[in-house]
């Protein structure tokens, strides 16, 4: 798969395996996938080059994926695992909403607040003694930061 260029203020992905990072890091890393994945995809619904209204099966933005990779960075349990996809797939159905809902729109206001979580979600000091904990509450709090519907 190749690598999705970032779009509007949402930062580019870093191609470092997420097991290699501090915790923020690996956050921020998987936030800024996520979002330049929903955002690719809002923009190619909007093109109409693949119908939105039919609806898409699956894991569409690759979170499974993602939380098991992250998962194995901290050697974390299948449960931890299912904890992380929950909050990843959190995230993701928030900044869809803010992808979706935001189109044709002035200016770039969903890759601004797709931004803007992602700095809260990887930028606060949330450090704990359990690593996938914090990765938990990392991405909660990033979409904390977008409006659920």
């Amino acid at each position: 798969m190749s690598a999705i260029p970032p779009l509007g203020s949402v930062p580019p992905v870093d191609a470092a395996p997420l097991g290699q990072r501090s915790v923020a890091a690996a956050a921020t890393a998987a936030l800024q996938a996520v979002s330049s994945r929903v955002l690719a995809t809002a923009e190619v619904v909007a093109a109409g080059i693949a119908p939105g209204s039919q609806g898409v099966g699956g894991d569409v933005y690759g979170l499974a994926d993602l939380a098991r990779e992250l998962a194995a960075g901290q050697q974390a349990s299948p449960a931890d695992e299912g904890q992380l996809l929950r909050a990843l797939e959190e995230f993701a159905g928030r900044a869809a909403l803010q992808a979706f809902g935001l189109q044709g729109a002035a200016g770039d206001p969903a890759g601004d607040s797709l931004g803007a979580a992602i700095e809260a979600g990887g930028g606060r000091d949330l450090a704990g003694p359990d690593p996938v904990a914090e990765l938990i509450a990392r991405i909660e709090t990033a979409a904390r930061q977008l409006p659920n519907g």
